[in-house]
């Protein structure tokens, strides 16, 4: 015979109190289990919350759509059984679980025999909730419960048991339907036990300052915990951790606390930033349409709060962190220990092709001279389509001494486009 146990609901948290004798008190995470059945047609990341157990028995309810007999034969591959439900105290804490974490529909523990519901536990099947005029067909041979109202039957089914066939449908009615029905686990207690417990997600934030507020935040942290019979579940809450406010500088480990096993991980104290100014540019400060902003060469002043200041040249974040987009003086915002900077690179046109406007005003030399550039003007097109003609701002080859008699070629190159034109070169 089960334990007797009277449930109340207050914001999330179950507390199963024995009468006569002892309270626990439980939160109902939606916490996700993937131990995988030989069915192979359980999703364990779809709407299974994590075992909860209340005083002798393990429950977890799994909001997909199985046949009856698939319910039962998954329950039972991970140790335990469909639930069933003995008395009323049992009927208010499957209730009260529920209208946490119900659908529409759920399989309970009981089918048929010789045309009389029977518990697959074998027990007693002396306390039922039945609806109105259930159970009613003799060809609907389990046993399920309503979480919400049937509007087919116009009365008041919330919670009330009913029998269906094990498909989860009756004719054509939409509120059947395997795509509304989920079903409830039950275990024996201590059936299983925690095992290990590791990291599966670190928390969102593992870099903290030292100041007054540099205290522990674990949002986004997940836990694995591991129990004796394979079972699997993803921990979010419930936790402890140790240390939750950090004194001083340096890499620190933080301890996780969880059903007597523990596991850590490190996170960084650093200064915190009073000011940030630039010391030095980066090396590149033009730059074309399209190329990204380089910071090499960067380095910045850093002043803390304990009025200390560091050169780095690393450790910070800058905008834009993508492609050069506008033409023109284009700021560059860096970013460190929260204090930001700035300064201004230029951006050009992206370049599509060059050609020589004006050919340079010397065109004839002898060996031994060296290419004069004066008076040469380059035709610039645009990736846009627009042009300019430009003086400066080139390179081009040979850049030595001429040493052959003849056609000499001079490659002359902008913004990574290139072109060429001849001179003479004479003995």
């Amino acid at each position: 015979m089960k334990q007797f146990y009277s449930v109340w609901r207050h914001i999330g948290l179950y507390a199963a109190v024995l009468t006569g004798a002892f309270a626990v008190a439980l939160t109902a995470a939606a916490l996700h289990p993937v131990k995988v059945s030989a069915l192979g047609n359980v999703d364990p990341g779809y709407g299974a919350d994590e075992r909860i157990e209340m005083g002798g028995h393990y429950y977890q309810v799994f909001n997909q759509g199985l046949r009856w007999e698939d319910a039962k034969a998954y329950c039972e591959s991970i140790g335990g059984h469909l639930v069933t439900i003995t008395n009323q105290e049992e009927e208010t804490l499957i209730e009260d679980l529920l209208s946490i974490h119900g659908g529409v529909n759920y399989w309970m523990g009981a089918q048929k025999v010789n045309g009389r519901m029977a518990w697959v536990t074998g027990e007693d099947f002396s306390f039922a909730n039945w609806g109105p005029g259930q159970p009613d067909h003799s060809h609907e041979t389990c046993l399920m419960m309503y979480t919400y109202d049937n509007p087919n039957t116009g009365g008041d089914d919330s919670y009330q048991w009913n029998d269906l066939e094990p498909g989860g449908t009756y004719g054509t009615e939409p509120w059947f339907g395997l795509d509304h029905f989920g079903f409830i686990c039950e275990w024996d207690y201590n059936v299983t036990t925690l095992t290990s417990l590791t990291i599966k997600s670190l928390p969102q934030k593992t870099d903290y300052y030292l100041n007054s507020d540099a205290r522990l935040n674990t949002s986004g942290m997940v836990l694995k915990a591991t129990y004796s019979d394979g079972y699997v579940s993803y921990i979010k809450s419930g936790f402890t951790c140790s240390p939750v406010r950090f004194t001083r500088l340096g890499q620190q480990k933080v301890t996780v606390s969880y059903k007597g096993h523990s596991t850590g991980f490190y996170v960084t104290v650093n200064r915190e930033v009073k000011s940030v100014a630039l010391r030095t540019k980066p090396n590149k400060q033009v730059y074309f349409m399209g190329e990204k902003f380089d910071p090499v060469g960067m380095k910045l002043r850093v002043t803390y709060t304990d009025e200390t200041t560091e050169e780095v040249t690393e450790g910070f974040s800058y905008t834009p962190a993508g492609t050069l987009a506008t033409a023109g003086q284009q700021k560059i915002v860096v970013t460190c220990g929260g204090k930001a900077t700035g300064f201004d690179v230029t951006v050009k046109k992206a370049v599509s092709s060059v050609a020589i406007r004006k050919k340079p005003s010397k065109l004839s030399y002898a060996v031994g001279e060296s290419f004069e550039s004066a008076g040469m003007i380059l035709k610039v097109t645009y990736a846009d389509n627009t042009a300019a003609e430009i003086s400066d701002g080139y390179t081009y080859t040979p850049v030595g001494k001429f040493t052959t008699v003849g056609q000499q070629k001079i490659v002359v190159t902008y913004s990574g486009k290139s072109t060429r034109f001849y001179v003479t070169v004479n003995s």
